[in-house]
């Protein structure tokens, strides 16, 4: 997974990869919190099933008979205290390491919901950027049609305007040889 956000963070521009690093940070954080957890869940493991238990002094014996009943029943009764207190202390000992758990596992959920997250983000992300790009290419053939249709039209003045010329070129030799014709006209009819 590190080496996807790796390869994606490579590719992206400058806030993909920002927001890759960031999520691979945390990834690896969480990963290190979880590693620590379980290391300190198995030293306190091994430290609670590590003690001797305290009713064993009850059964230093010395080897004398107890003549007294009631000495007896005592010591019967505070074993049982001591057992029952040694059960009672282990299962709040079980009930702290699941609770502990419990956490533990509500963290890393709540680290795979940011991830997943911040995989929504980015897909959308790149959705969105997929859309931009989508509207500038649309832009940019709009631009190339309407550059060929300027090309186009430019062409098509400059076909007029050298028409037109040719036209006011006929029209003024057309005017000059009525001018020439009158005038040798008017020129024949003075004289005569």
């Amino acid at each position: 997974m590190i080496r996807d956000l790796s390869n994606l963070s490579r590719r992206g521009d400058k806030q993909q990869r920002l927001r890759a690093e960031r999520l691979r940070n945390e990834f690896q954080d969480s990963v290190q919190r979880y590693t620590s957890l379980q290391k300190q869940m198995a030293e306190k493991i091994r430290r609670s099933y590590g003690y001797k238990s305290v009713y064993s002094a009850f059964n230093d014996d010395d080897g004398s008979s107890s003549t007294n009943e009631k000495t007896g029943l005592l010591e019967e009764d505070l074993k049982e205290t001591f057992e029952q207190q040694q059960v009672l202390k282990n299962i709040e000992f079980e009930q702290a390491l699941i609770e502990e758990r419990e956490q533990r596992i509500q963290q890393i959920e709540e680290d795979i919901l940011d991830v997943n997250d911040i995989f929504r983000s980015l897909g959308a992300m790149v959705h969105e950027q997929g859309e931009v790009i989508n509207t500038i290419e649309a832009n940019v053939d709009k631009t190339y049609g309407n550059v060929e249709g300027g090309r186009s039209q430019l062409v098509q003045a400059a076909e007029y305007q050298k028409k037109y010329r040719q036209k006011l070129c006929c029209l003024m030799v057309f005017i000059m040889v009525v001018g020439v014709i009158l005038t040798i006209v008017v020129i024949l009819s003075v004289k005569s």
